[in-house]
């Protein structure tokens, strides 16, 4: 109860403050604000990636089904110049880097090419059992065995 009720004291101080102070919150004080939060006067729409708005040549909006559809090749012509051709994806490159029992589950750290440059570790659960069984993946944000609490270190322990 401590905990929360510090945390709402110390919230109503700031809001206090940010009320009595607006001009140290309002980003007046950042000289280049204004640099970086407008558009430039003359963009390049080529290189930008805006798009007009959907009108006709002679500038009436695109009203019909029959408009539009002709209106969206284009558009999706335009998008898929902007964006080029998709890359090619990197080589794996899997690494075993340990393997442990657990139970009826052989736990492997693997390591592998995530983007290129950029390595990711990530464990591949596979079960011992003779016959197929479903599977699944799933994404952690955390990373095991960093940090001071147990919880830190709940797949380590398993």
């Amino acid at each position: 109860m401590r905990g929360g009720l510090l945390l709402w004291t110390r919230t109503a101080c700031l809001l206090t403050w940010m009320c009595w102070h607006p001009d140290a919150v309002s980003g007046q004080d950042v000289p280049w604000l204004s640099e970086v939060t407008q558009s430039p006067a003359d963009p390049v729409l080529e290189q930008s990636g805006r798009i007009e708005p959907l009108l006709e040549a002679d500038g009436r909006v695109t009203a019909s089904l029959q408009q539009w559809q002709v209106a969206r090749q284009q558009l999706r012509q335009k998008w898929l110049k902007f964006l080029g051709p998709m890359p090619q994806p990197p080589a794996l490159d899997v690494q075993t880097l340990s393997t442990k029992q657990v139970g009826p589950v052989s736990r492997q750290l693997l390591e592998y090419t995530g983007e290129p440059g950029l390595r990711v570790q990530g464990y591949l659960l596979v079960p011992d059992a003779a016959v197929r069984l479903p599977s699944g993946g799933g994404l952690y944000r955390k990373t095991s065995g960093r940090g001071g609490t147990a919880s830190d270190h709940e797949c380590l322990d398993r």
